[in-house]
């Protein structure tokens, strides 16, 4: 999965986004690869998941939490093979996610179609938005966005809270 943050109000809410990210990337069961420094230009977390609904309900908590922060986020996933280093992700399935990202606009998960294909039968709707242009021999490859993402929650034991006195998106057990 690849995260990425338009362009911040404040440092503030770029590091409340950040910390709030990676607290959901943890919760889903996730596994934080790389982050580009955040700054007034936006940045971008790659993260990884164990299964594609795991991640898009992920990035649905995430995009979220990041309007009620006040910040625009978006997010976009891909999955396929790819080159996991300690610290790093590379190979053309990060290629295309990032991809992915840059199709998305503020607000909205964006998935490939395997991504939806992957997840048929899990309660996630998704509606077309275009596609990705070919490249080096690929077809062109169609994009989706969810629209429901199915309990984004962890269930009934977990919800997604702000803070507001802090300004801080927190994950919070009932």
């Amino acid at each position: 999965m690849v995260a990425a943050l338009a362009p911040p109000r404040g440092k503030t809410a770029s590091g409340d986004f950040r910390e709030a990210t990676r607290a959901e990337i943890l919760q889903y069961r996730g596994r934080v690869l790389s982050a580009a420094g955040l700054s007034e230009a936006g940045s971008t977390i790659v993260a990884t998941f164990d299964g594609p609904a795991r991640a898009v309900r992920c990035a649905s908590a995430i995009v979220e939490g990041a309007r009620r922060l006040g910040v625009a986020a978006k997010a976009g996933l891909h999955t396929g093979e790819c080159n996991v280093h300690p610290e790093a992700l590379t190979g053309p399935a990060l290629d295309v996610a990032r991809r992915v990202v840059a199709a998305a606009k503020a607000g909205n998960v964006v998935v490939s179609a395997t991504v939806r294909d992957l997840i048929a039968g899990s309660g996630i709707e998704f509606v077309a938005r275009g596609g990705l242009a070919a490249t080096r021999g690929a077809e062109r490859r169609p994009l989706f966005a969810v629209v429901s993402p199915a309990a984004v929650a962890l269930g009934p034991a977990r919800r997604l809270t702000l803070r507001s006195r802090t300004s801080r998106l927190t994950s919070a057990a009932r």
